[in-house]
């Protein structure tokens, strides 16, 4: 039993003479696997080009007709009659299908979401027999890409997450005559770079600032890795350093403990901060500036106070003002000590002599 997948008509310009005629393209049909041509006649005759033998020539039986494609033809039972001349067909090779536009596509991490298109392959076919029977397979991929990428009718489409990283997705397109032509396909899935958002900057603490203490915080963010993590980059001289802020995902700049700031031996300091969203690091700078710290002023001395010798036992006798430029808690002690006299804070920010 045979199926007829398409037919063509000629007629004959000059019979009697041997004619070559040439099938347009377009209008060819398709040849495949365990195909046969045939000639059809509405006549009782079926006449081969040569005597082939009875495996190789099928004669349908009873059919006098026109055949509609797509019918089912019995051709047993019937057995050819043999002949020196007649009508033969010629096969036209098949063309090899070649992909286009191939190249290289480059992606942002934070814009790529399963099912997104990448790309749409295209391929093209001199037969146009073809046209529409042509097969496109993604065969490999460089860095597991077959895990993340994936052709739907013909496009490429995220699958599943892709790591920052060039993946070569290997295609092929093949026509019904297993003709075939491969290409590659270049997928980037690049890092979009974490930012510092305010640095470079510069800060001014005193002098005197106190071990461990936050004087800058940092706001690092990325469009993906959110938050990030930051460290001090070199200068290991440098008496600062970066860490996480305590209850916080975000990180800060400290004094470190032990060290005593002198403004007239260094009075500012330069603090690399490098900050990593787990594919690129960033970093910028801070500067540190020394506030000179200035001694505190008493306000009302010198002075002189008169009192009786016998006067009572923590009697105040002068109040002394002091003031400090950078509001500084001041103590004032006596110097020398004295076993008679003594000075102690009144609050909130005087000293009384007593």
């Amino acid at each position: 039993m045979y199926l007829l997948v398409g037919n063509n008509t000629l007629t004959s310009t000059n019979p009697g003479t041997e004619e070559n005629r040439t099938i347009a393209n377009g209008q060819r049909i398709r040849v495949n696997n365990n195909d046969y041509p045939g000639l059809h006649s509405t006549g009782g005759l079926f006449v081969t080009f040569q005597n082939g033998g009875p495996e190789n020539v099928r004669k349908l039986t009873g059919i006098t007709t026109a055949i509609a494609v797509s019918t089912t033809l019995d051709t047993s039972g019937a057995s050819a009659i043999n002949s020196d001349y007649s009508i033969i067909s010629y096969y036209t090779p098949s063309e090899t299908p070649q992909l286009t536009g191939l190249g290289t596509i480059t992606v942002y991490n934070d814009d790529v979401s399963i099912g997104k298109v990448l790309a749409t392959i295209t391929y093209t076919d001199n037969d146009q027999e073809d046209i529409g029977n042509l097969a496109l397979t993604l065969d490999s991929a460089t860095n597991s890409g077959t895990s993340y990428f994936e052709l739907v009718a013909d496009e490429i489409r995220i699958k599943a997450i892709p790591p920052v990283n060039t993946y070569n997705l290997q295609m092929t397109v093949e026509d019904p005559c297993t003709l075939s032509s491969t290409g590659i396909e270049t997928i980037e899935i690049i890092n979009r770079l974490p930012v510092i958002n305010n640095l470079p900057d510069s800060v001014s603490i005193p002098e005197d600032t106190a071990d461990t203490t936050l004087i800058f915080t940092i706001n690092a963010t990325d469009t993906v890795t959110d938050p990030l993590s930051c460290v001090k980059k070199g200068g290991g001289t440098v008496p600062f350093d970066v860490a996480q802020i305590p209850s916080s995902t975000d990180y800060g700049v400290y004094k470190n403990a032990g060290v005593l700031l002198d403004y007239d031996t260094t009075s500012s300091y330069t603090l690399t901060v490098e900050c990593d969203d787990g594919d690129d690091k960033v970093d910028a700078v801070l500067t540190i500036n020394l506030i000179l710290n200035q001694a505190p002023v008493i306000q009302n001395l010198p002075d002189s106070v008169s009192f009786l010798e016998d006067i009572n036992t923590n009697t105040l006798l002068h109040t002394l003002t002091v003031t400090d430029a950078e509001n500084d808690t001041v103590i004032c002690t006596l110097n020398p000590a004295s076993t008679i006299y003594d000075v102690s804070l009144i609050p909130p920010s005087n000293t009384g002599m007593y």
